[in-house]
């Protein structure tokens, strides 16, 4: 009975190995599709490692009881192995069409919210020049009695 328990122990890692592979050929997919800038790939790292270690605390918890040992390790570096060997393309493949798609659902869903800022974006840069335009001389005139007040200020404490 022993055996079996181990046996079934160590085919679950296997299986966690090859989730560990399927997420991280998921945030590969998102680099490849997307084109991130380095400090949103090292964010997007960050997010890997904690997920796979609150997955792989969670196992060893609920599985072997706290107890973690080598050859569970083992199990799951086999797992990442068999996965890269056998559908790691095919995975990684899918997940890119899936987030190709996905871009453009999501942009048809806030098309309108896109074509709400361009509106207002194109007003605030009216208005901006036209107050510009409107405002430049009597800017100039402010300045211009700011620095003569500033200039007769100093002239009386002399």
């Amino acid at each position: 009975m022993h055996i079996q328990e181990e046996t079934r122990n160590f085919l679950f890692f296997v299986v966690i190995g090859t989730i560990f592979s399927v997420i991280f050929d998921f945030f590969r997919a998102v680099r490849k599709v997307k084109k991130p800038k380095n400090n949103i790939v090292t964010i997007q790292d960050v997010i890997y490692f904690v997920l796979i270690g609150v997955i792989l605390v969670l196992a060893i918890v609920n599985i072997k009881d706290e107890v973690f040992r080598l050859y569970l390790m083992l199990a799951i570096v086999l797992g990442i192995i068999m996965y890269s060997l056998i559908i790691e393309n095919r995975i990684r493949d899918i997940f890119v069409i899936l987030i190709n798609s996905m871009g453009g659902i999501m942009e048809f869903i806030f098309l309108p919210l896109k074509v709400q800022t361009v509106f207002w974006s194109r007003i605030y840069k009216k208005v901006k020049k036209t107050v510009k335009l409107c405002c430049k001389k009597k800017t100039n005139m402010i300045e211009f009695y700011h620095r003569k007040v500033k200039f007769g200020k100093q002239k009386v404490r002399q």
